[in-house]
């Protein structure tokens, strides 16, 4: 099982933006690696932007956002 960690939204977007309209995005994870095609077709991450929860369907990272909870369908901080 992977351990939970404690990342900001600027070290989840370090591979790339995150997609999605509303609270709910998908992104490259950070923590799979350089291997990785950069592209939507393969973001593997999940990021709830409301509740501040991410998860890693490839390699299972997961773990809470550093910062505050961001208003519903407020995606203003994600480029």
């Amino acid at each position: 099982m992977a351990k939970t960690t404690r990342l900001s939204l600027a070290d989840l977007q370090r591979y790339g933006p995150l997609w999605g309209t509303g609270c709910e995005c998908r992104g490259l994870c950070a923590l799979c690696g350089d291997d990785q095609p950069c592209d939507e077709a393969h973001a593997a991450l999940a990021v709830n932007l409301e509740t501040g929860l991410w998860a890693c369907h490839r390699c299972a990272a997961h773990g809470l956002l550093d910062e505050p909870k961001t208003a519903p369908g407020d995606v203003s901080n994600v480029t």
